[in-house]
């Protein structure tokens, strides 16, 4: 008797049985009604992502997307990719949007939006059978709470290449179980061939993870897998037509930012841990609060323990290798182009995604999850209100450039002088201020300061960009006196120093924003 009765469970009070049985039987829910609760998901999710699209002009990188597509041929546009630093295959994806929808800013961002659903759709494919539906539903939000959600409505390869890499992920594990293989195969040949064709660090991000999980793969099989190698061999394919395309953005790009003393965005180990603080910062506060959450309501509780492992040890390894992606791009970067971004990385969610959600799977079961999914959707939807509201009352002409007051009279060219302000200015500027609009360029001046990437691309450009990109010498040679904007990024602006060394004349006549406005005059 005195072991049974120090065997037995404590009694709980009346509120926190209760408590405790709201996520059981929310988790019930959900499992019965998993593919409405990802219909609805997914519907938020481009109720969000299409209105964040809408509501933001485009940006100095995301013009380049714009502009390239536009052009009449693809050997123009491969030509144009060495200023680009991107291989082509993005511009064939916006091209088709904008056939569909016309050149605007949704157009050209839906290919992103459509990619990073395809990540999040893939989790939830590879979790749901393994963990459950609320796993699965989790791991089909998490990335929405990090930063790779940023780049599902911005135009550039990121969105894609979170697509393809997790299409690679779910052919890879497809092609080892009999009834899925043929399509595994297919998919992962198309999925590799398709992230090496959208960006340069597709190799790193995709292909080198699931090298890593096969390569594990045929230590345990102690044989190779030729239907895998195959389909490896055929995603390299579109390797031999990008990398003389990422050696002519080497050469007019990177080889100025090895040869730099003030580069800004030089990499370091300290980038590694620094990227995952970007990549999870988003997410922070909700993955708090769900773990407090989880440890009240996860085993504790009363869930049982699940059964066998969610991960063969092949699969583990590709996880891995996907996780830690910065820990090859970063020294990659510190020992060849020089140039870091976080961007460069955001293959790792994969990983992270789909590590966190097995360790919580592992640890607090299906109650913790349900805690998980809750966090995450709250903080996620708090954002919906603000980009619906300012989706709804976009006010386009307020993109447009005007030339302030002081300038507005007369038509004397006005020189920008910050390069990324430029673009955007020039692309949405109308046609008569548009044809006023000049940036001025001088490689030896511009790779002095610590962010000249942006200028090197505009002259690679001027013949397709908008405006008059224009060298320098030559300008100030022929214009006596002419307006000046500066003063917005001190990195990367040397255009009135360096007039000041050339004995112009410098006149501060007012301010545009966070610019100031002068009029610059060569004395008689």
């Amino acid at each position: 008797m005195r072991d049974l009765v120090e065997s037995a469970p404590p009694v709980r009070p009346g509120w926190a049985s209760a408590l405790d049985r709201i996520p059981a039987a929310t988790a019930q829910w959900i499992e019965r009604r998993s593919a409405l609760c990802l219909a609805v998901l997914s519907a938020l999710y481009f109720v969000r992502v299409l209105a964040e699209a809408h509501r933001k002009s485009l940006w100095f990188d995301e013009l380049f997307t714009f502009h390239i597509t536009r052009m009449a041929s693809w050997a123009e546009r491969i030509e144009a990719t060495a200023a680009d630093a991107q291989p082509p295959l993005t511009y064939l994806f916006t091209d088709l949007s904008h056939a569909l929808l016309g050149p605007t800013e949704l157009a050209t961002r839906l290919p992103e939006a459509l990619g990073v659903w395809v990540l999040c759709l893939c989790l939830y494919v590879l979790v749901r059978p393994r963990m459950g539906a609320v796993y699965g539903l989790a791991a089909f939000v998490l990335p929405q709470r990090t930063l790779a959600f940023q780049y599902a409505y911005e135009a550039r390869p990121y969105g894609l290449l979170l697509a393809f890499g997790g299409l690679a992920l779910l052919g890879w594990i497809w092609s080892s179980e009999p009834a899925t293989r043929r399509r595994g195969l297919l998919l992962l040949g198309l999925a590799l061939a398709a992230a090496v064709g959208s960006h340069h660090y597709g190799l790193f991000q995709v292909v080198l993870p699931i090298a890593a999980g096969e390569g594990v793969r045929t230590l345990v099989r102690r044989r190779p897998d030729m239907g895998v190698l195959a389909a490896g061999v055929f995603g390299m394919i579109p390797f031999a037509l990008t990398y003389p395309l990422a050696r002519a953005s080497s050469a007019l790009l990177f080889e100025a930012v090895r040869q730099s003393t003030n580069f800004f965005a030089r990499p370091s180990w300290w980038s590694i841990p620094e990227f995952y603080g970007a990549l999870l910062g988003p997410a922070a506060a909700a993955l708090t609060l769900a773990l407090v959450l989880g440890l009240l309501w996860g085993r504790a509780s009363g869930d049982s323990e699940p059964g066998g492992e969610a991960w063969t040890l092949p699969q583990r390894a590709a996880l891995a290798a996907f996780a830690t992606v910065p820990a090859v791009v970063t020294p990659f970067t510190m020992f060849t182009t020089g140039y870091f971004m976080n961007r460069y990385c955001l293959a790792a969610i994969i990983g992270v995604t789909l590590a966190f959600c097995t360790l919580a799977w592992r640890y607090w079961g299906r109650r913790g999850g349900v805690a998980i999914l809750a966090c995450l959707l709250a903080s996620h939807a708090a954002g919906l209100p603000r980009a619906l509201l300012d989706a709804a009352t976009l006010d386009r002409s307020a993109w447009a450039f005007r030339a302030p007051e002081a300038a507005a009279g007369d038509d004397l060219p006005l020189v920008i002088s910050d390069s990324v302000r430029y673009l955007r200015i020039a692309h949405y500027a109308e046609p008569p201020e548009r044809d006023r609009l000049y940036f001025l360029t001088d490689r030896e001046t511009a790779i002095t300061m610590p962010d000249f990437i942006p200028e090197l691309s505009l002259a690679k450009g001027a013949a397709w960009l908008p405006g008059k990109i224009v060298d320098y010498q030559s300008f100030v040679a022929e214009n006596r006196k002419f307006w000046l904007l500066s003063g917005f990024n001190p990195a990367s602006e040397w255009h009135a120093a360096r007039l000041l060394d050339d004995g112009r004349r410098l006149e501060l006549r007012g301010r545009a924003g966070a610019m100031d406005l002068y009029l610059v005059e060569k004395p008689d």
